[in-house]
């Protein structure tokens, strides 16, 4: 279908970026309201869209970023029998967030839902059914946080700023290996003597594994199981900047 505005050719606008080889199409969902009339299916299409540095030019970057522009248009895309009501947004969902601007969400129904919907005489308005917010919403905790990760993975591109050097860890207590494999004090010349002092280990002794090992690996399974390895990658990264050391012990 061609329209046209004055003798011009109004030139159609995919919010999804389908034609853009980056953009990723999640599973589709049909859930199911209640109405008026019996249970109506509502279909429900997540989309991540490319970073700015994957799309196929600049022009489509700009282009894909809407009327309203990259965050205000992120959330969902409400259409009633093929018409768009609602462009952007979360519907209290959740709220907009910079990180999770590459994240649209179509939902579509059919008029027999709309008194469901809310619809108002002008099909200008819409509200999410109250039953459809549960099944709704951990879609869109999906499709944000692959969202989130693609934006984060962009920000480390070539064309950010370098992050900040890390402070130059303090030597570790250990005294260095002696010539035989065991320890030899520093600098202390009655270590040898006392009880605690340092002994002539087996030479085929084995250095026990670091002790944050196993709680390294507890935390980052646990963040797996919970779907929240983004969330991880932040706090590893504030770790590293604000407790090196800390960092250091677990193996980040």
């Amino acid at each position: 279908m061609e329209i046209l505005v004055n003798g011009s050719r109004v030139d159609a606008w995919d919010p999804f970026c389908r034609d853009e080889q980056a953009t990723v199409a999640l599973p589709e969902h049909d859930l199911h309201v209640a109405s008026e009339t019996g249970i109506g299916i509502v279909h429900v299409r997540p989309y991540v869209l490319p970073d700015k540095s994957e799309f196929s030019d600049s022009a489509a970057w700009q282009r894909a970023s809407g009327l309203l522009k990259w965050n205000r248009q992120q959330g969902l895309y409400i259409y009633r029998a093929n018409r768009l009501i609602q462009w952007g947004g979360w519907s209290r969902l959740r709220t907009i967030d910079e990180h999770s601007k590459l994240a649209r969400v179509a939902v579509d129904f059919f008029p027999s839902l709309d008194a469901a919907f809310g619809i108002n005489i002008s099909k200008a308005i819409v509200k999410l059914p109250v039953d459809l917010h549960g099944e709704l919403e951990p879609i869109v905790n999906q499709v944000v946080r692959i969202a989130d990760k693609r934006y984060r993975k962009g920000e480390k591109g070539p064309h950010t700023r370098p992050p900040a050097p890390t402070p130059t860890p303090a030597p570790p207590p250990h005294p260095p290996a002696a010539p035989w494999g065991g320890t030899q004090p520093r600098n202390d010349p009655g270590a040898a003597s006392r009880p605690d002092g340092p002994s002539q280990p087996d030479r085929n002794e084995r250095q026990p594994p670091s002790p944050g090992q196993p709680t390294r690996r507890a935390i980052e399974e646990a963040a797996r199981d919970a779907g929240e390895e983004v969330a991880l990658e932040r706090i590893i990264t504030s770790l590293r900047r604000t407790a090196p050391g800390v960092a250091r012990d677990l193996g980040w």
